[in-house]
């Protein structure tokens, strides 16, 4: 019994390394975007968020155990290429869609009221 008992929680330790429900704050890049645009997503202590593909999307974010709310509050109005336009305009839609998150290692995974998942990873902005 106790063999049972020491398996499995070996096994309960494993996974709990692999994913976590605390969000790290900072910066994050969406590893599979639509058209390839750069698309990012930063975290900060207190609750702010902001995006960006062609333009800064700025809001506010709360959690609450693994589930988050985001709520855009405005963004810029700067114009870019069509593609990139298109991944801005489905990424802002599926920002008010993103109900829970999980960290998997170092990437941030936002998970959608349908059970889609954006992949972000950390992201560190080029020096200009």
């Amino acid at each position: 019994m106790r063999k049972i008992i020491f398996v499995i929680f070996m096994f309960l330790s494993a996974c709990s390394q692999n994913e976590t429900t605390t969000l790290k704050t900072g910066t994050y890049k969406l590893t599979d975007s639509m058209h390839n645009a750069l698309t990012t997503i930063s975290f900060s202590d207190d609750g702010k968020v902001t995006a960006k593909v062609v333009n800064i999307i700025m809001g506010q974010y709360e959690t609450n155990g693994d589930n988050i709310t985001i709520n855009p509050t405005g963004t810029t109005m700067m114009i870019g290429p069509e593609k990139d336009m298109d991944a801005e305009q489905n990424f802002i839609q599926a920002l008010v869609l993103i109900k829970k998150y999980k960290t998997q290692g170092n990437n941030l995974v936002l998970i959608l009221e349908n059970g889609g998942e954006l992949i972000f990873e950390p992201y560190i902005e080029p020096k200009e």
